[in-house]
């Protein structure tokens, strides 16, 4: 099961704890997902959601939805290899 953990730099979802913690009791394999803002630094939303997420089960996942209205070229950099800055 995949659990939203973080989102940007600051925002890390509420039920966070409590979706982790129950599916443990469920016994099932956790996996914690990031949603990615493209206009915010890549790096320390990897550092935000690194510190919020110590184990999982399953890889992390990287939710890439939004655009924030950045080139492509940027977004994709973003994504494969970190800040363009």
């Amino acid at each position: 099961m995949f659990i939203k953990a973080t989102e940007g730099t600051s925002l890390e979802d509420k039920s966070f704890a409590s979706n982790w913690a129950g599916a443990q009791a469920a016994g099932l394999l956790r996996g914690a997902y990031h949603f990615y803002h493209p206009s915010v630094d890549p790096i320390e939303q990897a550092d935000f959601f690194l510190s919020k997420v110590v184990t999982c089960e399953l890889p992390p996942v990287l939710d890439v939805e939004a655009t924030d209205n950045v080139a492509n070229a940027k977004l994709i950099y973003g994504v494969t290899r970190g800040s363009s800055t």
